[in-house]
């Protein structure tokens, strides 16, 4: 297993326990910031900015 994919199997297993099991989308962009794809700032600040009431 690469150092990415145990990154990404323990965010899960972490989240899972606390009862908030991550979608697809979520995995998808937390690999896209291990992959230097984006930052993860830029995940951070979109994710804030989806979430946002107006």
């Amino acid at each position: 297993m690469s150092d990415k994919e145990e990154i990404i199997a323990n965010t899960e297993a972490t989240l899972a326990i606390e009862g908030m099991p991550l979608s697809e989308e979520d995995v998808s962009i937390l690999d896209d910031c291990l992959s230097g794809k984006i930052s993860f700032d830029d995940a951070v600040a979109a994710a804030i900015e989806e979430l946002k009431v107006v």
